[in-house]
C-alpha cells in the first residue's frame, strides 16, 4: 500500500486549492493507494516558540496535534500539499505546521535521534491565487515549499500554480482540473 498526505492549507472548505487538490488525488483513486486527507486549519497546532527544546532529543515539548502530523509524515510515501497564495506565502495554519517542523530538522541535525524515517517521499505542491500573474511571485511559495519538503525528507518533484481564481474559479476551469489530473497521474508513474 502507498501512502499519501494530502494537506489542505486553505481556511475554507471545498474552495479553489481544496478543488485543485481533490483534482490531483483522483488519480490515485485504487485499491494500491491510501489518502490521509489533513486539514491545517482543523488541527490543535500552537505556533513554534523558539524555544530550542527539540535540539535535546528531537521531540518538540508543545504538546498538540502535531505529534500525530509526525507520525503522518512519516507514513506517507507521497506528500501532496495545496494552499491559497497569502501575501506571497502558504496561509497561517499551513505555515504553523511547517515551522512546527523545526523538530524534525533539530532531530536530524541537532539531537541525532530522527522522529522521522530518512525514506524518500515524493512531494507535489499546488496553489491558488486570486490575482494575476503580474501579481505573483513564485520564489517566496517555492521557497518555502523547498526547505520544507528537504526537512521531511521528500523529494520535490513539481508544482501547479493557478491564477486569477477571483475572477474565474477553478471548478469553471476545465483545462485546470484536466491539468491537475494529469500532474497527479505524472506522481503516480514515478512511484
Amino acid at each position: 500500500m502507498i501512502n499519501i498526505l494530502a494537506i489542505y492549507g486553505s481556511p475554507r472548505r471545498n474552495q479553489n486549492s481544496d478543488t485543485l487538490l481533490e483534482k490531483f488525488l483522483e488519480s490515485f483513486h485504487d485499491e494500491n493507494y491510501s489518502i490521509n486527507r489533513l486539514y491545517a486549519s482543523k488541527q490543535n497546532i500552537k505556533p513554534c516558540i523558539a524555544c530550542d527544546g527539540c535540539y535535546k532529543d528531537g521531540k518538540c515539548v508543545l504538546k498538540d496535534d502535531m505529534q500525530d502530523i509526525y507520525k503522518f509524515i512519516d507514513d506517507a510515501d507521497i506528500i501532496i500539499i495545496a494552499t491559497p497564495i497569502y501575501f506571497y506565502t502558504v496561509t497561517a495554519q499551513l505555515k504553523a505546521l511547517i515551522d512546527r517542523c523545526q523538530a524534525i530538522w533539530s532531530s536530524k541535525y541537532i539531537a541525532k535521534t530522527e522522529i522521522i524515517s530518512r525514506k524518500k517521499r515524493l512531494g507535489f505542491f499546488l496553489c491558488t491565487g486570486g490575482a494575476s500573474e503580474e501579481y505573483y511571485h513564485p520564489h517566496c511559495l517555492l521557497d518555502v515549499m523547498d526547505i520544507f519538503f528537504k526537512c521531511i525528507n521528500t523529494e520535490f518533484r513539481g508544482h501547479l500554480a493557478v491564477l486569477d481564481v477571483d475572477t474565474v474559479p477553478i471548478k469553471n476551469r476545465a483545462d485546470i482540473l484536466v491539468k491537475a489530473f494529469d500532474e497527479g497521474k505524472r506522481i503516480k508513474s514515478l512511484i
